[in-house]
C-alpha cells in the first residue's frame, strides 16, 4: 500500500537553570576553534583534535541536531569512511574500512567507555542502543586499530559515544514527532541541581517504527516498538575528586524478516517473520581523583544484562587507569582491567550449544608512553596491551605512533600496530542442526556439526599514514 508522507514535529524546551558552568558549546565555534576540541578515545586522555595521530572524526551535538537523526546509526551516516547500511526497519550493519555485516566483529563500540560488544556474535545490537540523542555530547569515531589501549576487537575502528554531564542538561525537555518511517517519537528529560549532592538527570524515550516496503510498495511487516529510560548523577566531592553514576534500561519488541531455506521438499527459499522481544539494563560508576600535579587516577566499573529472545548475556567490567608524568617530556598512561561474561542460549531450529550456559574471564593490562620533542615539534607514542582470555589465550597488541606538527593546524602522522579479535562464543560453541539438506548444497552428515571452531584468533598488522 502506497504511503503518504505525513510528518508532524513538535519541540518544547522549558526554562533551564544551570547551577554550574556549562560545557563547551561546539555550535558557537569556528573551524580553527573546532580543531582545538578535546577528544579522549585515541589515548584514553584529553588531546586536541588537531594533534591526534589517528584518523578520527567527531560527530558533535550540533551535527546530530542538524542531521535530523532519531537514532544513533542515522547520526553515524555523516562519518566519512564509516559504512552504515540499513538491513530492515530496525536492524543496522555498521563497520569501518569495509567487512560490513549484521555483526561487524572488528569494530569496538563504547558508551562512555562501557563496551556494548556482545560476546555471542561479536557485534552490536544497534537497535537496542536507543538513547535520547539530545543527551549525547559527541561521538568519537576512530577509523583504524585502537587495540593498544582498548584491547581486542578494536581491529578496524572504535566508536565511543560520550554523553553530556548532568550539569549541562538542567531543566526540562520534551520532544515529540512522527512521520512515514518513525510513526511516533517522544523524548522526555529532566535535570535538577541537588546542591552538594551534585547534578542529576533522567530521561525516557519512546519510539514506534513503521515497517519497511519492498519494491512493489508492499509492507514488509518489520515494524517495532522501542522504550528506553535512564539517569545520570555527577558529583564533585572536592576540587580534586569527582564521580559519576549512570544507568539505562530498555524493553523493545520488533519484527525481523529473513530468508531461510526450507528443510522439506521442494526445498524452496521462504520468507520468515520473527518477533524479537529484547530487554536489558546497565549500570556504570566512575571515580576520578587528582593525586598531585600531572597525576590522575580513575576507577570505572559496570554491569550489563541483556535478554534478546533466545540469547541471554551479562557482563561485569572493572578498569583502573593512572595517568602521570614521570619526566618532563614523558606522559604515561597505564591500567589494569578485568571482564567477566556469562551467556546462555535456548535450543532452536537451526543451532544449539553443547553447554547451554558458559562463563568466560578476561584479564588485561596496558601501558603507553608519549614522548614529546618540543624543539622538533615531534611526538612519539609507544605502548602495548596484554590480554588473557579462554578462547585465544594470551594476546599481545603493541603499537607505535609518531606525529610531526610543522605549523599550527597541520599534523602529519604514521603508525604501526598489531590488533586481534577475540573469537565469539558462536564461532566456538554453536552446533548447527542439519538433519535434511536440499539438493545442490554442500553435503553434511545428518545430526549436528560445528563447522568453524576458531583455533587461531584473527589478527591484523596495520601501517597507517595521514596528514590532518
Amino acid at each position: 500500500m502506497k504511503r503518504r508522507l505525513a510528518t508532524i514535529t513538535l519541540m518544547l524546551l522549558t526554562h533551564t537553570v544551570t547551577a554550574s558552568p556549562a560545557g563547551t558549546d561546539l555550535t558557537q565555534m569556528g573551524i580553527e576553534d573546532l580543531m582545538n576540541v578535546s577528544v579522549t578515545s585515541v589515548s584514553k586522555k584529553e588531546q586536541k583534535l588537531s594533534d591526534v595521530p589517528a584518523a578520527i572524526h567527531v560527530v558533535t551535538a550540533d551535527d546530530i541536531r542538524r542531521s535530523g537523526a532519531t537514532t544513533i546509526p542515522e547520526a553515524l551516516k555523516t562519518v566519512p569512511g564509516l559504512d552504515v547500511a540499513r538491513i530492515d526497519a530496525n536492524r543496522w550493519a555498521i563497520s569501518a574500512r569495509g567487512f560490513n555485516g549484521r555483526f561487524a566483529n572488528k569494530l569496538l563500540v563504547l558508551v562512555d567507555g562501557r563496551s556494548v560488544y556482545t560476546p555471542i556474535f561479536s557485534g552490536v545490537y544497534w537497535e537496542n542502543l536507543d538513547y535520547l540523542l539530545q543527551d549525547i555530547e559527541r561521538i568519537e569515531v576512530i577509523r583504524g586499530p585502537g587495540a593498544t589501549l582498548w584491547g581486542a576487537n578494536a581491529v578496524n575502528g572504535v566508536i565511543n559515544i560520550i554523553t553530556k554531564d548532568a550539569a549541562d542538561t538542567q531543566g526540562g525537555y520534551l520532544k515529540a514527532g512522527g512521520g512515514d518511517e518513525t510513526r511516533g517519537l517522544v523524548g522526555i528529560r529532566y535535570g535538577t541541581d541537588l546542591g552538594e549532592s551534585g547534578n542529576l538527570r533522567s530521561y525516557l524515550k519512546l519510539r514506534q517504527q513503521d515497517d519497511s516496503i519492498d519494491l512493489n510498495e508492499k509492507d514488509m511487516g518489520d515494524e517495532g516498538e522501542f522504550a528506553q529510560l535512564g539517569f545520570r548523577l555527577d558529583k564533585q566531592k572536592s576540587r580534586d575528586q569527582w564521580f559519576t553514576v549512570q544507568g539505562d534500561a530498555y524493553r523493545n519488541t520488533y519484527h525481523e524478516i529473513n530468508f531461510a531455506d526450507s528443510l522439506e521438499f521442494p526445498f524452496t527459499e521462504t520468507l520468515t517473520d520473527s518477533q524479537i522481544n529484547a530487554e536489558g539494563l546497565n549500570l556504570l560508576g566512575r571515580w576520578n581523583r587528582i593525586l598531585k600535579l600531572d597525576s590522575e587516577i580513575s576507577l570505572q566499573g559496570s554491569i550489563d544484562y541483556n535478554d534478546v529472545e533466545i540469547f541471554k548475556y551479562s557482563s561485569m567490567e572493572l578498569e583502573l587507569k593512572h595517568q602521570f608524568k614521570p619526566l618532563e617530556n614523558h606522559e604515561v598512561v597505564w591500567g589494569l582491567g578485568y571482564r567477566y561474561w556469562r551467556s546462555s542460549i535456548e535450543d532452536n531450529t537451526y543451532f544449539t550449544a553443547a553447554e547451554k550456559t558458559r562463563s568466560t574471564d578476561n584479564w588485561n593490562g596496558f601501558v603507553q608512553d608519549e614522548i614529546i620533542f618540543p624543539e622538533k615539534n615531534i611526538a612519539l607514542q609507544i605502548g602495548t596491551k596484554i590480554e588473557e582470555n579462554e578462547y585465544s589465550g594470551t594476546e599481545i597488541q603493541p603499537g607505535i605512533r609518531a606525529s610531526w606538527t610543522p605549523s599550527h593546524g597541520i599534523t602529519a602522522w604514521a603508525s604501526a600496530s598489531r590488533s586481534s579479535r577475540t573469537p565469539s562464543r558462536g564461532e566456538n560453541d554453536f552446533i548447527l542442526s542439519i538433519d535434511t539438506m536440499a539438493p545442490g548444497t554442500v553435503p553434511f552428515p545428518g545430526g549436528g556439526t560445528n563447522p568453524m571452531p576458531i583455533l587461531t584468533p584473527p589478527s591484523a598488522r596495520t601501517v597507517s599514514m595521514q596528514r590532518n
